[in-house]
């Protein structure tokens, strides 16, 4: 049925077609590594389609069966090594377990090393043993992109759920195609022929989908992230449940826009004193003058948040260096020095501080950038020398 071949690869390349032209503008226009990764991806997806239905036959020299047949494996284990290697980049593998991303690396390099294989020795290709470890070597990649996702449990990576989506759908399409190869399947339903084709197309159709949205996401500014946002009722500042939000968004960005961002820990290391000498009744006063310090301190770009009565923290979206975030704390800590009117007569607020650049410092979950920052800045002592410190 020639007719529904071309139907079925006509909806597949529109929908690659506009895939690429998405991911390419995305790579050229705002540097995101993930959609390059993407793009490729989607050519490699489109090669090896069209040589699984038999477009790419009189490319090899005088048609010979092996030739052929190595040219199908050859596309298939560099697709699955091309697509494991953008899992990889697209599920951040410093948010999770970085076995995970070993191991995914590697698997990708057998890919690479069989296609070589494939190239220098095309008669392999005719072997059956060599044709079943090509199978291995699929479930082989499934397992690895499987492994990546386990990786991330616990992470509410935005739009995970719509990557496990896609990868199950192409997961699918191939298991179609396997079935109907091995007869378990109606000959005449076509399965072996457009299963695949109709898994790979939904697969793209859900990435292009999560990974604009993701894009917009990420690109939103500041005051875009102010709106809608849960705010402290004592300051005004971002409430302190907004903190592992902005940090995996924070995190993504940095790992996948090639961009730096910090975070600044502080700590208000005499609010017990100000409370045995003014009552309890004073910690509204003094949520408030810590408010006023960080609005006078930050600029617009900076996102405030008040995690409780002492601690504090400044998530700085983009920088330059280390130093900017360190000057921001030092500013910080000269501000409170001063008296505000909130305060009672006489009285300063004093700051401790702690220091992390993303995605330098992320060793693991944001939640685990949050417990570092916190023992690192408890552990400054009253009148040390150092009052900031960096992870």
């Amino acid at each position: 049925m020639p007719e529904l071949d071309l139907l079925w690869l006509g909806l597949f390349l529109g929908v690659a077609a506009m895939a690429l032209a998405y991911a390419s503008g995305e790579a050229l226009m705002r540097g995101d590594a993930v959609n390059a990764w993407y793009a490729l991806h989607v050519v490699m997806m489109v090669l090896y389609q069209g040589v699984q239905l038999g477009y790419a036959d009189g490319l090899d020299a005088g048609h010979d069966a092996g030739m052929r047949e190595a040219v199908r494996l050859m596309a298939g284990a560099l697709l699955a090594a091309v697509s494991l290697l953008f899992a990889r980049r697209l599920l951040p593998r410093a948010l999770g377990d970085r076995r995970a991303d070993r191991w995914a690396v590697v698997v990708a390099a057998v890919g690479v090393a069989l296609t070589a294989g494939y190239l220098a020795w095309p008669e392999l290709a005719r072997e059956p043993t060599v044709v079943l470890a090509q199978r291995a070597y699929y479930l082989l990649a499934l397992s690895s992109v499987i492994f990546l996702l386990w990786a991330l449990r616990g992470v509410r990576l935005p739009y995970i759920g719509w990557y496990a989506a896609a990868f199950l759908s192409v997961a699918a399409g191939l298991a179609l195609a396997a079935a109907a190869e091995r007869g378990w399947l109606p000959a005449q339903g076509g399965w072996e022929r457009y299963g695949m084709l109709a898994g790979a197309g939904l697969e793209i159709l859900i990435l292009t989908y999560a990974l604009n949205f993701s894009a917009r996401d990420l690109s939103r500014g500041p005051g875009e992230r102010r709106h809608g946002a849960r705010l402290d009722r004592w300051t005004g500042l971002l409430h302190g449940g907004e903190l592992p939000g902005l940090l995996m968004s924070l995190s993504v960005r940095s790992l996948r826009m090639n961009t730096a961002g910090a975070v600044v820990m502080l700590r208000l290391a005499n609010l017990e004193d100000l409370q045995r000498a003014h009552g309890s009744e004073v910690t509204e006063a003094v949520m408030k003058a810590c408010a006023r310090v960080l609005r006078e301190a930050c600029s617009p770009g900076d996102l405030p948040l008040r995690l409780d009565d002492a601690r504090f923290v400044v998530v700085l979206e983009q920088v330059q260096s280390r130093s900017e975030a360190h000057a921001l704390a030092q500013r910080i800590l000269e501000l409170g020095l001063r008296h505000h009117p909130e305060l009672p007569p006489l009285e300063r607020l004093h700051w401790h501080a702690a220091v992390a650049c993303i995605p330098q410092d992320l060793k693991g979950k944001p939640q685990t950038l949050i417990e570092r920052l916190d023992q690192a800045v408890a552990q400054i002592r009253r009148g040390s020398g150092a009052l900031i410190r960096s992870l």
